[in-house]
């Protein structure tokens, strides 16, 4: 997603609008087993080389990072970063429990970050609270907030928490 002004567009609004249809690779794939009734036509999938699509949103004042590594830890530092620069309240748009935790564990207590989880299948869109999250009980019984990192990372749901800051 993107922000310009207080418009959000997806991924694939993006595509459209900066991209003529012959800049846009198209790929079939047999659809997943299960997904669909055998002899089903295959789907198409439309892929963009993302430095090119961030090369032309900055083209039009709209600012892009393209991690080159996991992306957690710069999701949630821009947010923070972002709240520190304009004092109004920001929204972390993402799937991954680790953001949400690192949310929670470097985000200051002044601060307040919104994570909208969007939804996926039956699951309808959440949005959970930096604050909310720091002062809720697991948080309080770890005694310092970042130790939720090690705790995240011991649970073994992945291996951000267990190697931020290093």
């Amino acid at each position: 997603m993107a922000n310009r002004g207080n418009n959000l567009y997806s991924f694939e609004t993006l595509v459209k609008y900066f991209f003529d249809l012959k800049d846009i690779r198209t790929e079939k794939f047999p659809p997943l087993r299960g997904a669909s009734a055998p002899g089903a036509e295959k789907t198409e999938v439309k892929s963009v080389s993302i430095p090119k699509l961030a090369g032309h949103l900055e083209n039009v004042c709209i600012y892009t990072f393209v991690a080159t590594d996991d992306a957690d830890v710069h999701i949630v530092k821009t947010g923070i970063e972002t709240y520190e620069k304009i004092k109004k309240q920001v929204y972390v748009i993402g799937q991954d429990v680790d953001i949400l935790v690192l949310l929670t564990a470097i985000t200051p207590d002044y601060i307040d970050v919104l994570m909208l989880k969007e939804s996926k299948g039956k699951v309808k869109d959440r949005c959970y609270s930096s604050k909310d999250l720091q002062n809720s009980n697991i948080v309080i019984e770890c005694t310092k907030k970042k130790s939720i990192l090690l705790v995240h990372a011991i649970s073994g749901c992945d291996t951000t928490s267990g190697f931020y800051g290093k």
